[in-house]
């Protein structure tokens, strides 16, 4: 029975310390690291409060806290039910002047605890508060902080700053130390960082000139962005609405990098010169803006900036609409006062200077806005061309109701359309173009262009050609013809200088063809013609080859033959036999040898002496075959007949009145055959 109660005791005892322990690890634990902070932020002040600072847990933000504030005597009262970690004492009621002991004690949940005592005299401990409004500037490669500081106050100013893009990166210190100044204004510039890169900065500072000065909160991290150097590119659209238009404009926001952090624009309109508000200013973060505005020109200024900086702005002009038609509706009640604007046209649709802007605007009665177009406002010049607007506000909306083009006084163009050209001439067209004549140079409205077209001296014709046309097509012309044209703009007083220009025209194409044609079967007949006729030639007409004499066995007796110088008058070629009787004279005969081939017939061609091509012949003749033939010429020996049977055959070449005889060597028949030389 012992033994039970004393085992009931033991777990009594157990179950009490888990239960302790439960509830100290799953409730709030009492406790202060560090003892309180008590200063006053103004050093100038004697009769300034007092704050009291200390640090806690967030499991804490439940507790209460007593301070105590004594001196080594125990003077001083305690404050107690103190509900933050902070507690603003009155200077009445705390000692000053002397060295005091501070500490804080706190209780939660039924636990209590009690901080580190700190010493310090109150009236010479001074805190400051962290900078505020904090100015950023980029300066190149380097960040200026502005802000307003303790004024005639020499303080410490300590900077810690870091890239964005790296949070976890440490953070770089930079400390300096500020003079005194009446201004209150206090620069910091950090050097050497990169301009296109975003950074963290953050900021303390404490007075230099007390004895127990003490460092400021940290201000919150303050972005600096990249900085932004480019103006906007600004693209403008228009829509006309009767004496109105919706006038928007929008811009590329991506063209800055995402580093530069949040961009503002800022948007400058004026569009009428008799509004007592000259600029609308508008801040806008979106990258599109739409207004309505008269037809009078527009001038734009818009710069993009951030925290740190600003772009150069960019200036933007959206012209003056200019009708080329008069037009009034000028309602004669409810507009009030009207606005007169004058331009003096310096091109043909675009660049309007404005001139003549009135410095007061005119009551828009009804005989007013009826004899407007007959109005001239002092200081025109005749000869130069105006435009005017009237504007005037209806249910609190601005808009144009009259435009007019006027002259002064008109006169004659004083110089020719420009760069008048004639092109993609053809056999019978041709293509004529042209610039208009500058506004200035015009001194009046064009009616139309005068084309006058000369294609001999009694033949001219004249057209007209609509003002709005720079081109004009010329038709119905002959080919291969010589045209000269010229072009003049023509107003009320009359026309201007001529721009000339000649050509002429091509050959008509389908004549061109024709010939061609024509000539084609001409060419091919004459080819065949020839071709034929050379045929014939060759068969019916054939010429006299030239003989060629080879070198053969009878060369040897020809070197001992004896050059004959006689002329000859009569030749004749003849196979010699001798034991014919019937021999020529022997004058008249000259005996040459000659060696024969017998190869046989070649389709019966072959076997003729002196043919080209042909072997039958040994003795090769040159070209001068007759003065050949007399330097071969003299006495041969008489050899055996038998070797002559053999070896050669003694042949008889006579001439007989330039008529050369040529001979077949195996042929039985006559062998002279008459060719003219």
């Amino acid at each position: 029975m012992g033994l039970l109660k004393g085992c009931t005791s033991r777990g009594v005892v157990t179950l009490i310390i888990v239960l302790v322990m439960i509830n100290k690890s799953t409730g709030a634990t009492c406790e202060l690291s560090s003892g309180p902070q008590c200063f006053k932020r103004n050093s100038e002040e004697s009769n300034e409060s007092y704050r009291c600072e200390w640090s806690s847990s967030e499991s804490m933000k439940n507790a209460t806290y007593k301070l105590t504030i004594q001196t080594f005597d125990g003077v001083g009262d305690p404050f107690e039910d103190i509900k933050h970690n902070y507690k603003e004492v009155a200077s009445e009621f705390v000692i000053t002047q002397r060295e005091v002991g501070i500490w804080v004690e706190a209780h939660l949940e039924g636990q209590s605890c009690e901080s580190p005592k700190t010493m310090a005299v109150l009236n010479e401990t001074v805190k400051y508060l962290p900078p505020k409004n904090v100015r950023i500037e980029w300066s190149s490669n380097s960040v200026t902080l502005k802000w307003d500081g303790e004024k005639s106050k020499t303080v410490i100013i300590d900077v810690q700053f870091r890239r964005m893009d790296d949070p976890l990166a440490a953070w770089e210190n930079k400390t300096i130390q500020t003079n005194s100044s009446n201004d209150m204004k206090v620069k910091v510039t950090l050097e050497n960082l990169q301009h296109q890169s975003a950074y963290q900065v953050r900021i303390r500072q404490k007075p230099k000139h007390v004895k127990t000065p003490l460092w400021s909160d940290w201000t919150p991290p303050l972005d600096v962005p990249s900085e932004i150097k480019h103006p906007p590119e600004v693209n403008w659209t228009e829509q006309d609405n009767n004496g109105s238009r919706l006038l928007k404009l929008t811009w590329d926001a991506k063209q800055y990098h995402p580093s530069a952090g949040r961009v503002t624009y800022n948007l400058s309109i004026h569009d009428e010169p008799c509004r007592k508000k000259k600029n609308h200013i508008h801040h806008i973060n979106a990258s599109e803006f739409t207004t309505t505005v008269t037809y009078s020109a527009v001038d734009v200024s818009i710069f993009a900036f951030n925290i740190v900086g600003r772009t150069p702005s960019t200036a933007l002009l959206v012209p003056a609409i200019h009708k080329k038609t008069c037009f009034n509706n000028t309602p004669t009640k409810g507009h009030g006062k009207a606005c007169l604007e004058w331009y003096k046209l310096t091109d043909r649709e675009t660049g309007p200077e404005r001139v003549n802007i009135p410095t007061q605007t005119l009551n828009t009665t009804k005989d007013r806005c009826e004899s407007i177009n007959l109005v001239f406002f002092p200081g025109m010049e005749d000869y130069v061309r105006y435009y005017y607007l009237r504007h005037s506000c209806h249910k609190k909306k601005r808009q144009t109701t009259a435009w007019c083009t006027i002259y002064k006084q008109e006169g004659a163009p004083t110089k020719a359309p420009l760069e008048f050209n004639a092109v993609d001439v053809t056999y019978n067209s041709a293509v004529l173009n042209w610039k208009p004549i500058p506004v200035p140079d015009l001194q009046g409205f064009l009616k139309h262009y005068e084309i006058c077209i000369t294609a001999n001296i009694n033949q001219k014709d004249c057209k007209i050609v609509s003002e709005s046309h720079t081109e004009y097509t010329l038709e119905k012309l002959t080919p291969e013809s010589l045209y000269n044209i010229s072009v003049a703009g023509v107003t009320v007083i009359g026309s201007g200088p001529k721009a000339n220009v000649s050509f002429k025209t091509v050959s008509d194409p389908f004549t061109v063809w024709m010939i061609v044609f024509c000539m084609i079967p001409v060419l091919i007949a004459t080819i065949m013609v020839s071709f034929l006729a050379n045929r014939l030639k060759i068969k019916f007409w054939s010429s006299v080859p030239a003989p060629v004499l080879r070198q053969d066995g009878c060369e040897k007796k020809r070197q001992n033959l004896l050059e004959v110088t006689e002329k000859v008058d009569e030749l004749s070629l003849q196979k010699w036999n001798p034991h014919d009787p019937q021999i020529p004279n022997q004058e008249k005969l000259t005996i040459l040898d000659v060696c024969e081939i017998d190869e046989g017939e070649d389709d019966g061609e072959q076997g003729s002496l002196g043919e080209l091509g042909t072997p039958d012949a040994c003795v090769p003749l040159s070209p001068d075959y007759k003065s050949q033939v007399l330097s071969d010429l003299g006495d041969l020996e008489t050899t055996d007949t038998n070797e002559e049977e053999n070896d050669c055959e003694a042949v008889i070449l006579m001439y007989r009145d330039g008529l050369v005889f040529d001979m077949k060597a195996n042929s039985t028949e006559d062998l002279g055959t008459e060719l003219s030389t």
